[in-house]
C-alpha cells in the first residue's frame, strides 16, 4: 500500500512538471543560441516559433483592431492561460502544422491573450469567454464573426478560419 502512494505522488509530480512547458519563457541568450524564437520589436509584440503561428502578444485590443483595418484582415484571438493543458497542446500540435500556420499567418491578424494577465480578464469578459481554449474571430470593428471553445483538430481549425474569412468578406464589402 505504501508503494502505491509513492507511485501515485510521483505520477502527479511528473504530470505537473510536464505541464510547465512554456516556449516563451526562454531568456534572450537562449533565443539567440537555438534560433527557435524570432522576435520583432513592435507594439504589440509579435513572436513566432519556428514553423508555427505568428501571434501578437501584449498591447491593446484597439491596436490589434487598427492593424486589422490597415491590413484588411480579420482578427483571430486565441484565449489561453498558463494552466490550460489543452491550450498548450493546441500550441504544440495544431498551430505547428504547416497548412494551419501558413493559412493563419497569411489571412489573419493573430492575437494571443492570457485570460489571467494584463487586460486579458477584461477582454475575456467582453467576448464572454469562460471556457478554454477559446478562439474568437473579429471583424475590423471588433465584432465577433465566429467563436468556438474547446480543442479542435487541424481540419476543424482550417474550416473555422475559412468560415470566418467568408463572413469577413461579406461584412467588409
Amino acid at each position: 500500500m505504501r508503494y502505491h502512494k509513492f507511485y501515485y505522488i510521483l505520477i502527479i509530480l511528473l504530470s505537473f512538471y510536464g505541464c510547465k512547458t512554456n516556449h516563451f519563457s526562454k531568456s534572450t541568450d537562449e533565443k539567440k543560441d537555438n534560433n527557435s524564437i524570432e522576435e520583432v520589436d513592435m507594439t504589440p509584440k509579435q513572436q513566432q516559433l519556428s514553423n508555427n503561428l505568428k501571434f501578437y502578444y501584449g498591447g491593446t485590443l484597439t491596436e490589434i483592431i487598427d492593424r486589422s483595418n490597415k491590413e484588411n484582415k480579420p482578427v483571430f484571438i486565441d484565449f489561453t492561460a498558463a494552466w490550460c493543458a489543452p491550450c498548450k497542446l493546441m500550441d504544440e500540435e495544431i498551430y505547428s502544422y504547416k497548412a494551419v500556420y501558413e493559412f493563419y499567418n497569411e489571412k489573419f491578424i493573430n492575437f494571443k491573450i492570457d485570460i489571467e494577465k494584463d487586460n486579458g480578464p477584461n477582454i475575456a469578459f467582453l467576448y464572454e469567454v469562460s471556457t478554454l481554449p477559446a478562439m474568437v474571430f473579429l471583424d475590423k470593428k471588433g465584432r465577433i464573426i465566429t467563436k468556438t471553445t474547446g480543442s479542435v483538430g487541424i481540419q476543424k481549425l482550417l474550416d473555422i478560419g475559412n468560415e470566418a474569412l467568408m463572413k469577413f468578406d461579406t461584412i467588409s464589402n
